[in-house]
């Protein structure tokens, strides 16, 4: 009756450490499905990132571009005006002159410094593309 009892604990026993052994698996298989989905969602925050610096970008080139059209306009002016100016040289013309290259100037100092901001989101758009082709992150446009 002893050599019973002994082999009935035994048996328990033994449903009970594959009961912890199921658990322990489910708890790592847990584990690893959160560590998928916290990486998954830094890489959507990443992709979103990158999709705000090509915003950004898209936006700064198209105020490039309407930019440069005005310059081009006020370069048309300018020329209109010294043509104008050859004929007949009078202070209107000559104001007009003056204005026009004071407006290029300004406007080429805009271009300028937004040629420089298109610059940075390139390279920051460029820089995170670049970390995110090292993690094995593909990115598509």
């Amino acid at each position: 009756a002893h050599l019973e009892d002994i082999e009935w604990y035994s048996g328990v026993l033994d449903n009970r450490n594959q009961q912890i052994e199921k658990l322990e698996q489910e708890v790592h298989d847990h584990r690893q499905r959160k560590h998928v989905w916290t990486n998954l969602h830094k890489v959507v925050r990443e992709l979103n990132k990158i999709e705000g610096y090509e915003k950004r970008l898209q936006k700064s080139e198209l105020m490039l571009r309407a930019k440069d059209m005005r310059i081009k306009e006020m370069e048309r002016k300018l020329s209109n005006a010294e043509a104008q100016a050859s004929h007949t040289r009078d202070a209107d013309v000559e104001n007009k002159l003056a204005s026009a290259e004071a407006q290029i100037k300004s406007l080429v100092a805009e271009v300028g410094g937004l040629t420089e901001v298109v610059k940075t989101l390139a390279l920051k758009l460029g820089n995170e593309e670049a970390e995110q082709a090292d993690a094995g992150v593909q990115v598509d446009h």
